[in-house]
């Protein structure tokens, strides 16, 4: 036997609201995921470029090069 019930409108806009609240939330940690991974790649990148930028200065300055004057 099939009983008809009606479920009210404002609870189903209730489900449709914590549904689509829940969906946004999880959006944004996956976007703050993303982020900060993608941050700490450049951060890793840029450490890597100055280190070696000051090794290649104080190399260049621990060299004696003859100058032809």
């Amino acid at each position: 036997m099939v009983v008809n019930k009606r479920v009210k409108a404002g609870a189903l806009q209730f489900v449709l609201f914590i549904g689509a609240l829940i969906a946004i939330l999880l959006s944004t940690f996956v976007l703050l995921h993303h982020v900060h991974h993608k941050f700490d790649k450049k951060t890793e990148k840029t450490i890597t470029l100055v280190k070696k930028a000051d090794w290649g200065i104080h190399h260049a300055l621990s060299q004696n090069f003859p100058l032809n004057d």
